[in-house]
């Protein structure tokens, strides 16, 4: 049983003075509208991720607060994740042949909230903000300090995620460590920020297996063409994958 809600997004347009319509100088003006931040995120970066936390809310609550109950995979680690909380061992007395980041999540979740089915529709939320707030970050830095940043995010949370992101399987959870992981190394490729990446990357081979190996394999290769190839620094190239790995 499922409940679909459809909402709609706009955007408007901006102009600049004297007339000029380059993408530059409209972006320009709206960087520096609301420039207060939270942890790094602008005031207008907060409130479209709270427009994001209320149209996935309202595909997982209806109004004010009763569960949408989606049949999908994650009713089986909800499973599992309540006879661990019952005193069950994974592994041992529960057969599951993913890595135990999902059972685990909600054997938490039930500790704290015990053991009842909207805790799947809190971490749907969850990994969609994380997810949303993520694409911010790194396509700022990707694409540019300009309205094209929010793109990735509008089109995953407003258009995809109705379809694909209403899930609160392991599937879903690892991209967003996956991401995290690039994210750490983006502007800086320090040993603190690789030991973070590797940290994110194993974070996201602890939901599902092989995504932490491939993000860190990626990063692993983009080291070897920047500092090996590109620089010649080859000690480094060795000492910074011994920290991402």
């Amino acid at each position: 049983m499922g409940s679909n809600l459809t909402r709609k997004t706009y955007a408007g347009n901006l102009q600049g003075p004297n007339g000029l319509t380059s993408a530059s100088l409209q972006m320009s003006s709206f960087s520096e509208t609301l420039s207060g931040s939270v942890l790094g995120f602008r005031t207008v970066d907060l409130l479209f991720l709270a427009a994001c936390l209320v149209f996935i809310y309202l595909h997982v609550f209806l109004l004010p607060a009763t569960p949408f109950f989606y049949e999908s995979d994650h009713v089986a680690l909800l499973n599992d994740s309540k006879r661990m909380f019952e005193g069950e061992v994974l592994y041992r007395d529960l057969f599951e042949f993913t890595f135990p980041g999902g059972p685990t999540l909600y054997y938490l979740l039930i500790n704290v909230f015990g053991p009842v089915y909207w805790i799947v529709n809190l971490a749907i939320i969850a990994h969609g903000v994380a997810a949303a707030a993520l694409g911010i970050y790194v396509s700022r830095r990707v694409i540019g300090d300009n309205l094209y940043a929010y793109l990735p995010s509008t089109l995953f949370i407003f258009f995809g995620f109705r379809w694909y992101g209403v899930d609160g399987e392991h599937r879903m959870f690892s991209p967003v460590f996956a991401v995290l992981a690039i994210a750490f190394v983006l502007t800086s490729r320090s040993l603190s920020r690789l030991a973070s990446a590797g940290a994110a990357c194993a974070f996201s081979s602890y939901f599902t297996q092989q995504r932490g190996l491939v993000t860190a394999a990626a990063i692993g290769l983009f080291l070897l063409f920047e500092l090996g190839f590109k620089q010649g620094e080859w000690a480094k190239f060795l000492r910074s994958s011994l920290v991402l790995g």
